[in-house]
């Protein structure tokens, strides 16, 4: 169980805040203080309320400290001081704040919180409304990380997840629910004016005037584009301790150049309220989102049903490959593709030091092999580290950390832990994917506070890096971070009776299995990502059940990809839409959900049977944080797909005389990933004990002008001549649950889009 923090609350008076403020309390932490800006007072000294800040709500500031009495909190506040100076959607400051602009109205904010922390020491949290606006959200993570504290955005992507009846979350129905009275104070959008002024927003009337009014000319019913404003009057009883009365005379309509209306609030009164006697009902009613989305609730529910063995054919336990002897084929080299530069199997030049010291001595050589080539860390997409053990992540995570400090997003990355299957003496093993063609058009997701959502990743890593496919920008290629199975609200590990552990083992690394692969979907889903080129699923070493585990795994990976009639209906529309985004696209800032897969997307497929993407399972020594399994994929983003079957040609020379492979289908071979035109190819291949079947495929022109990643435990003596990207592992699955003497994963770029994936492979 997560312990419980003490949270310094942002609050601007408004409705988000404060209904933040509510699930902090819910999710078991205590708000000890509330934290507000206000602008600066004009010069002729009369009160001006509002700014029009993409930052801070500032109408109805005069009033915040009634707020304050109301709920009981002490309050601090901060005067305004400069202006948008940075206006990019991601803001960052480096950890030592040297490049800070003290001008910025952003580092107001870190003043303001530097003096509660010195009035309140226990202080280790600090929550905001943030929902949808990137803009708002790394501001505030980049103050709070700043001063040790951590960020808590529990309605951040509140719209897309589901709630307990599993339909579309209504925020404003939410905040009714646990009767907050949220009045309008500002309308600043098309089909809004002054007579919905200090109506109450979570009232189902006021909702359909909004709805109407955003039918007709657009926009987010939820204000996330500054269409209205509010101010916050009243709440549950025993948060409220009283409630705001201000009357007709203390509100004055203001009507500004541009058309917007507001009012500005000049005094008003506390009346007293009468506690409830008895348990605390309003937590009762706080609509939550539900960890489960619908498609993950079957397959959990699914993988739940499934007893024992699946059918097919497994090699048993015995017959594993323990001994790993995979060391003396690793060495380091650089892969120089058309469109991509990789450095791989980074081992220290020293042997005889800790972890981060070989981190560090990695850092060094990998920054001179980057400026020696014209590149540089912050082209740098995807890393893979591997160690000897997780007892030295933390160490080595302050080290790696430094590399990565000039940019909003540093590289998405997988972390594993290989034991001693490493090369002698290194404690650290690292692969570097360098993006430079399209580099200053590279994207990304760094979500570091607490939600409902997805996983923080408070460090040196992103969920997920986006990079163009093409010089015309056709399509992108996502990197997406491994995924574990953590509760985003709480960052503990999915739970575990560890009294029945060794009886339950299965079940919980079923619902861990299902919940890691939901993180990686949801991630996948904001970064708009339409299909996957495969995917790995990293598990935990264990006595026994390893064919079982990758029998759940395998097919939790199929079940997310039946289609639409085999899986159910296919997921409304939602809204994501950010103020930052509404500022530089105008009505383009709203789109639609993008579906997971998309059937749509793929314009063809050449004797491909199926359409499930590559699939290995890695039986690797350990995993962050103790869990069982980590998933890491790579994604296609706004692109078509073509997907070809090579198993017809591998198949031809395949000895089917071994027992263990007699049932296997010629479709299960290899599937091929063609996305814009060709620019990029990717293939998953399983390498069988004798490998003799894919040896003139391998031995291609087109393999050997492309980048191979191999996951092993021993090399077979057929592929020790492969220049490949080593993963020492314990042991490879297939989908099929078919003991592999190798995974190889293919990635190739070109630089002729016309180029066909037949003309590659033939």
């Amino acid at each position: 169980m997560s312990h419980s923090l003490n949270v310094i609350a942002l609050i601007s008076g408004g409705k988000d805040s404060l209904f933040s403020l509510l699930h902090c309390i819910a999710n078991g932490h205590n708000v000890i203080a509330l934290a507000n800006l206000y602008p600066p007072a004009p010069p002729n000294g009369e009160t001006d309320g509002d700014i029009n800040s993409f930052m801070y709500q500032t109408v109805g500031h005069d009033l915040i400290p009634l707020q304050s009495h109301a709920l009981g909190l002490p309050i601090y506040r901060q005067e305004i001081i400069g202006s948008a100076i940075n206006t990019q959607k991601e803001y960052h400051v480096t950890s030592t704040g040297d490049d800070v602009d003290k001008s910025d109205e952003t580092e107001s904010m870190y003043t303001l919180l530097s003096r509660v922390k010195a009035a309140h020491s226990s202080a280790n949290a600090v929550c905001s409304g943030a929902i949808l606006s990137t803009y708002q959200r790394t501001r505030v993570e980049s103050v709070a990380l700043r001063l040790g504290l951590t960020p808590l955005s529990y309605l951040w992507q509140y719209p897309s997840l589901h709630t307990h009846d599993l339909r579309k979350a209504d925020l404003l129905e939410d905040m009714a629910a646990v009767g907050l009275d949220a009045r309008i104070i500002k309308v600043a959008s098309h089909g809004l004016n002054e007579d919905l002024l200090w109506k109450n927003v979570c009232e189902t009337t006021t909702q359909r005037q909004l709805q109407k009014a955003m039918g007709r000319f657009g926009g987010s019913i939820l204000g996330e584009g500054g269409e209205y404003e509010t101010f916050v009057v009243d709440g549950p009883v025993d948060v409220w301790k009283s409630r705001l009365n201000i009357g007709t005379n203390a509100r004055k309509i203001v009507r500004d150049d541009t058309g917007v209306f507001y009012l500005t609030l000049n005094g008003g009164d506390l009346e007293q309220k009468i506690p409830d006697s008895g348990e605390v009902t309003w937590v009762k009613k706080l609509e939550v989102p539900n960890l489960w989305d619908p498609l993950f609730s079957r397959i959990v529910q699914r993988l739940s049903d499934e007893t024992g063995e699946r059918e097919g054919n497994h090699r048993s336990q015995q017959d594993r490959q323990v001994e790993v002897n995979i060391n003396e084929h690793v060495g380091q080299f650089v892969y120089r593709g058309n469109r991509t530069f990789r450095v791989c199997n980074m081992t220290a030049a020293t042997s005889d030091t800790d972890a981060a010291s070989q981190v560090a001595s990695i850092g060094r050589s990998l920054i001179s092999i980057l400026q020696a080539s014209n590149h540089s860390v912050n082209e740098i997409a995807f890393v893979t580290l591997l160690l000897r053990s997780m007892k030295d992540f933390p160490a080595i995570n302050q080290i790696y950390a430094t590399l990565f400090e000039a940019k909003p997003n540093p590289p998405a990355r997988v972390t594993i832990a290989c034991g001693h299957a490493l090369p002698l003496y290194s404690k650290v093993m690292a692969s570097f994917v360098v993006e430079p063609r399209f580099a200053a058009l590279r994207s990304g997701l760094h979500v570091q506070s607490r939600s409902y959502w997805a996983p923080a990743n408070i460090g040196p890593y992103s969920q997920a890096i986006s990079v163009p496919l093409t010089d015309s920008q056709e399509g992108n290629l996502v990197y997406v971070a491994g995924q574990i199975p953590l509760v985003p609200s709480s960052m503990d590990l999915a739970k575990c009776d560890e009294a029945n552990f060794h009886d339950k083992e299965i079940a919980y690394f079923k619902n861990q299995a299902s919940l890691g692969l939901q993180h990686l979907w949801r991630i996948g889903q904001a970064m708009r990502v339409c299909w996957w080129t495969g995917a790995i699923a990293f598990i935990a070493t264990s006595d026994k059940n390893m064919d079982q585990k990758v029998a759940a795994a395998s097919l939790a990976w199929k079940m997310a990809h039946e289609e639409p009639s085999l899986s159910g209906a296919i997921p409304d529309e939602k809204e994501n839409f950010d103020v930052w985004d509404q500022m530089q696209l105008g009505p383009k800032a709203i789109i639609e959900e993008h579906r997971l897969p998309d059937f749509e997307c793929i314009s063809e497929t050449e004797h491909a049977t199926q359409r499930c993407p590559g699939f290995f399972a890695v039986e690797v020594q350990e995993l962050p944080r103790g869990c069982m399994i980590e998933w890491q994929a790579l994604g296609v983003a706004d692109s078509q797909v073509k997907l070809t079957s090579t198993a017809s040609k591998l198949a031809e020379n395949h000895d089917i005389s071994d027992e263990a492979n007699k049932d296997r289908t010629k479709e299960d071979t290899v599937l091929i990933c063609s996305m814009a035109s060709g620019s990029r190819v990717t293939a998953h291949i399983g390498i069988f004990p004798n490998g003799s079947e894919i040896l003139e495929f391998l031995s291609s022109k087109w393999v050997k002008e492309s980048h191979i990643t191999m996951y092993s435990s021993h090399v077979p003596s057929t592929l020790t001549s492969l220049e490949a990207q080593i993963i020492p592992c314990k042991s490879v699955w297939s989908a099929e649950g078919e003991m592999l003497a190798a995974g190889i994963v293919i990635e190739h770029d070109s630089d002729n889009s016309n180029q066909k994936t037949g003309d590659l492979i033939d």
